[in-house]
């Protein structure tokens, strides 16, 4: 053990002695020999078949479970709880209260706190909250989960900041493709559920089938957020088990290269100066177009497809080509991003259709 911390140690100080951190970047030779090399790519693939599935299906579980009132109010819901068209849009809209509150204490608590605790909470806790939506009674109530859930999920959106400790710059936008694909995969998994649901369950005692719907993902939410806790690793120079000596040391290495710092905190005296960068405009504007956009389909497709003419388990069917194809494209945008080695031009190309 104490060979392994040596190792650890040694290497560290190699990258800080040779080369300052704040100039390190992925192209900056770090004399790493051939059999360093062999390893950077097994840890790669390491980290992609253990961390980008793990925080994908928590991106698909909080897609899901943002968008199933949708699903839930074409399998009568809004019905049952009597709620008018104004009073259902409310429910659906004020869900961006608690998500807007909890994306700061979400972010700012990923270094603290760590992202097993952090992601893992947030899951189970928004799974409790669907859950508790088969004892809806009222709009009111259902007003009230909303803004929970909303608040739970906002502090999964500090998953892309984890991410980007474990992969390079010319690595991200295509782990972040498959990642932000899940949005996508969300809309066709809840469209196939609940159409299962509808047919399978619908009228079997003692829930209606909306009832069925978010019992059946709440509890699978707080199912996956327990397992997150347990399973997740640390930041990469926090790890523990689950990574060999010559891995944590070339962690540390790839997490430099990603111009992070290892050990480092937040300097609350540099958050103002994020804000002295006009890109931040850009980027709120472009994730709010986005949002907007894609917030009206998740919540409001089943409904739109049920008033063409459809019956409510075809509307909950004919939601899952449109998700499937924005899934593949998501990830495919991504893929052409890495290699080419530039985001504007495709970023313009994949939001032109909003």
């Amino acid at each position: 053990m104490e060979h392994d911390k040596h190792e650890v140690n040694e290497g560290v100080v190699k990258i800080i002695e040779t080369v300052p951190p704040t100039v390190i970047t992925e192209r900056t030779d770090l004399g790493l020999s051939e059999l360093d090399q062999k390893r950077a790519v097994r840890l790669r693939w390491k980290i992609d078949l253990w961390i980008l599935p793990m925080l994908t299906i928590i991106y698909l579980l909080a897609a899901m479970d943002r968008s199933d009132i949708g699903n839930a109010q074409v399998a009568g819901m809004q019905k049952a709880i009597g709620a008018t068209g104004h009073q259902w849009s409310l429910a659906v809209s004020l869900f961006y209260v608690g998500f807007i509150i909890g994306h700061p204490p979400g972010v700012f608590s990923l270094r603290k706190v760590g992202p097993p605790v952090v992601l893992g909470v947030a899951v189970a806790a928004w799974g409790v909250f669907i859950t508790l939506f088969i004892e809806t009674k009222n709009w009111q109530q259902a007003v009230g989960i909303r803004i929970c859930i909303g608040f739970a999920e906002a502090f999964t959106h500090a998953a892309p900041l984890y991410l980007s400790l474990w992969y390079k710059r010319s690595e991200l936008a295509t782990r972040g493709g498959i990642y932000y694909s899940a949005s996508s995969l969300a809309g066709a998994f809840n469209g196939l559920i609940a159409y299962g649901i509808v047919t399978t369950y619908g009228h079997q005692p003692p829930f209606a089938a909306w009832q069925w719907l978010f019992l059946v993902e709440g509890v699978l939410s707080i199912g996956i957020g327990l397992l997150v806790i347990v399973l997740l690793p640390q930041s990469p120079d926090k790890l523990g088990w689950g990574f060999t000596a010559d891995e944590k040391r070339l962690a540390l290495i790839r997490t430099q290269q990603a111009n992070n710092t290892p050990h480092e905190g937040i300097r609350w005296k540099s958050v103002p100066g994020a804000f002295k960068n006009p890109m931040w405009i850009v980027y709120t504007l472009i994730l709010t177009c986005t949002q907007v956009a894609l917030g009206g389909i998740s919540s409001f497709l089943p409904s739109i497809l049920k008033g063409l003419g459809y019956t409510s388990t075809r509307a909950q069917l004919m939601t899952v080509p449109i998700y499937s194809v924005a899934a593949v494209s998501t990830i495919f945008f991504a893929i052409l991003s890495d290699r080419a080695r530039v985001r504007g031009p495709w970023l313009q190309r994949y939001h032109r259709p909003l």
